[in-house]
C-alpha cells in the first residue's frame, strides 16, 4: 500500500508551485498537457515532484500489477488541473479526498472484456478453441448471432435504456457490422481478458496472434489455395478468392 500523505505533500507542492503560462514560458515545452480545460506547464523541480508522487503509487502492488505509468500519469495529470481550478486553501483537502479513494477507483476500472476480433481467409465449418481463443464458423449468421446473444447480455441489466431501446442499439450495430461485411464471409476470434480496457484489448489481440500462429504451424485449418495468409483483419490482404 502507498503511503498516502507522502502522495498528497507532493501533490500540493506542486499546485502550488505552479505559475500561469506566460509568452516566455511557452518557449520550452518539456513537460506540459491539457485537461480539464487547463493548460499546465511543470518546472523540473514540479516534474521530480510528480516522479516521486507516481513511485510511491506503484508501491502497492495490485496498481504495480495492472496499471501501466501513462495511466497513473494521466490520473495524476487530472487531479492537479482539477486542484487548480481551486483556492489554494481548499488544494489539501481536495488531495485527501481523491487520493484517499484513489485505489477503490482503480480496481472498479478492472472488469472482465469478451473481445471479438474478425479474421480474413479463415472457413471454419465448426467451432473450434486454440489456446483460450475461440474460433466461430465461417458462416455470417452464425456470427452474428453470437454478438446479438454478447450484446444482450451487455445491455440485459442496464437501467438507462428501454427494451425498446436496447433492441435498437443491437439492430444498429448487427446494421454496421453486415455493411462492413458486404457479402464477404467472416469468422471471429473470441476471447476473454482481465484489466482496464486498453490493457485487455492489448492482451485479447496477443492471443488472438498466437493462437492463428499455432493454426499456422499445424496447419490447421490449411490457408487457402493462393497462399493468402489467414490474420485479424486490416493486417493481412484480404482474399478475394469468396
Amino acid at each position: 500500500m502507498f503511503n498516502s500523505q507522502k502522495i498528497i505533500d507532493h501533490l500540493l507542492k506542486i499546485s502550488m508551485a505552479i505559475k500561469p503560462a506566460t509568452k516566455d514560458s511557452l518557449k520550452e515545452l518539456n513537460h506540459w498537457w491539457i485537461t480539464e480545460g487547463s493548460f499546465i506547464k511543470l518546472a523540473d523541480a514540479e516534474v521530480e515532484e510528480k516522479k516521486i508522487v507516481i513511485q510511491e503509487i506503484y508501491q502497492d502492488r495490485f496498481i504495480k500489477d495492472n496499471f501501466p505509468v501513462v495511466y497513473i500519469e494521466d490520473r495524476i495529470n487530472r487531479l492537479i488541473s482539477l486542484s487548480l481550478k481551486l483556492p489554494s486553501e481548499k488544494r489539501s483537502e481536495f488531495f485527501i479526498t481523491e487520493i484517499k479513494k484513489l485505489s477503490q477507483d482503480l480496481r472498479k476500472t478492472i472488469k472482465e472484456w469478451t473481445i471479438l476480433v474478425p479474421i480474413d481467409n479463415l472457413k471454419l465449418e465448426k467451432k473450434c478453441s486454440i489456446g483460450d481463443v475461440i474460433f466461430y464458423p465461417s458462416d455470417n449468421k452464425k456470427n452474428f448471432n453470437r454478438i446479438i446473444e454478447l450484446l444482450t447480455g451487455i445491455l440485459k441489466d442496464n437501467p438507462h435504456y428501454t427494451e425498446e431501446q436496447k433492441k435498437i442499439i443491437i439492430d444498429q450495430q448487427l446494421d454496421i457490422l453486415r455493411k462492413s461485411a458486404n457479402d464477404l464471409i467472416v469468422t471471429f476470434a473470441e476471447v476473454k481478458t482481465k484489466g482496464i480496457i486498453e490493457i485487455a484489448q492489448m492482451e485479447a489481440m496477443k492471443k488472438i496472434r498466437m493462437s492463428l500462429n499455432i493454426a499456422r504451424l499445424y496447419n490447421l485449418p490449411s490457408d487457402n489455395a493462393n497462399m493468402i495468409y489467414m490474420g485479424i483483419c486490416g493486417e493481412v490482404i484480404l482474399s478475394m478468392a469468396g
